[in-house]
């Protein structure tokens, strides 16, 4: 016997009661007999003839009340069940929920991206190209054009990053078979970053 608690018609706990014996589940009020197996240390090998009398609904009730949610329910049910007028039912299978999708997506590309250039990073390699960008071009050192093309690669990581989101979220946030779930950053858009 089985017992499920209801919560807006969702079962949100069950409780088997009273506990099943050796053969199965005890009717309340009946008496149950059954054979319990032979012990394999008793020599004699006795097998014992059980009676037991079961909770009957004097005890149940006020275990499970009706007012409190409770409800008697088939032995498969489980969490998250929906109970529909007399009958229980799996639960529905969960609504892709897009919107929630795209939010965890932005934060995953988000951590991607700061696993390699932290924001303290960002900006001061910003600073740095602003400095380095007010020169003419044929003003720069072969350090600062180095960096220019390092900054610029690095740029563009970020927005592939960025661009791949809604790949992601056309699958439902999984990743497509054979593809890589983010694009990789050079090893030396990794250096420049680490230097900031």
């Amino acid at each position: 016997m089985k017992f499920a608690r209801l919560h807006d018609g969702r079962v949100i706990e069950t409780i088997e009661a009273p506990p099943a014996n050796q053969e199965g589940t005890i009717v309340p009020g009946v008496a149950v007999q059954h054979r319990i197996p032979p012990d394999p240390n008793d020599p004699e090998g006795n097998i014992f003839l059980v009676s037991t009398w079961a909770l009957g609904p004097e005890v149940i009730e006020p275990l499970f009340p009706a007012e409190a949610g409770w409800l008697e329910c088939p032995m498969e049910t489980g969490i998250g069940w929906l109970h529909d007028g007399a009958a229980f039912g799996p639960p529905p299978e969960p609504t892709l929920d897009m919107a929630s999708i795209l939010i965890g997506l932005k934060a995953e590309a988000g951590l991607v991206i700061g696993a390699v250039v932290s924001t303290t990073a960002q900006l001061n390699l910003n600073a740095a190209m602003n400095v380095i960008g007010a020169k003419p071009t044929s003003a720069r050192s072969a350090e600062e054009r180095a960096f220019t093309e390092t900054f610029a690669e690095g740029h563009a990581w970020i927005q592939a990053v960025r661009a791949r989101i809604p790949a992601l979220l056309a699958t439902a946030g999984g990743t497509p078979a054979g593809e890589e779930r983010w694009p990789q950053p050079s090893q030396a858009v990794r250096s420049l970053a680490a230097l900031y």
